[in-house]
């Protein structure tokens, strides 16, 4: 496995799998939260501008088929105390792929990332019905600080 800055030659590769990701989100959602999901979360596909405002990670198997990405931006805020924001976008490894520590591959690189440029923190957020986003990121040490809850009126 190789696991590299992701370039333009892997946009269509990064498109396969987010719509891979799109697919698998749409899956979990509850009846009750479809609405909000659909209203604010569109979905947007990677282009080429998420290859330099992001830093966007592929992994590859041996014979270079991709097997996962993962996206994060960095934000700086500068009259806050948590003043460097490393915040991961989105993670994804192809359900052939899941299991051989991949996605943990993935994290640590874009953590490690993250610190090169300052951050302080990392955060992310993930669905409510996503129980293996949830438990991977408690795994990888991330705790839950908030909640959010919505209600159509």
């Amino acid at each position: 496995m190789n696991i590299r800055k992701a370039t333009t030659e892997d946009l269509g590769d990064l498109l396969a799998l987010d719509a891979k990701l799109d697919a698998y989100r749409h899956s979990n959602y509850t009846a009750e939260n479809k609405a909000f999901h659909d209203r604010i979360n569109p979905h947007e596909p990677f282009n080429e501008d998420d290859l330099t405002k992001s830093i966007v990670l592929i992994a590859r198997d041996n014979d270079s088929s991709p097997l996962g990405f993962i996206r994060g931006t960095v934000t700086n805020r500068a009259s806050h105390v948590l003043s460097s924001l490393g915040y991961i976008d989105e993670l994804f490894v192809d359900e052939d792929a899941r299991g051989k520590g991949i996605a943990k591959s993935l994290f640590e690189m874009l953590e490690s990332e993250f610190k090169k440029q300052g951050c302080d923190h990392m955060t992310t957020q993930t669905d409510a019905e996503n129980d293996l986003s949830r438990s991977f990121y408690q795994k990888a040490g991330m705790s839950e600080v908030t909640v959010e809850l919505w209600k159509k009126i």
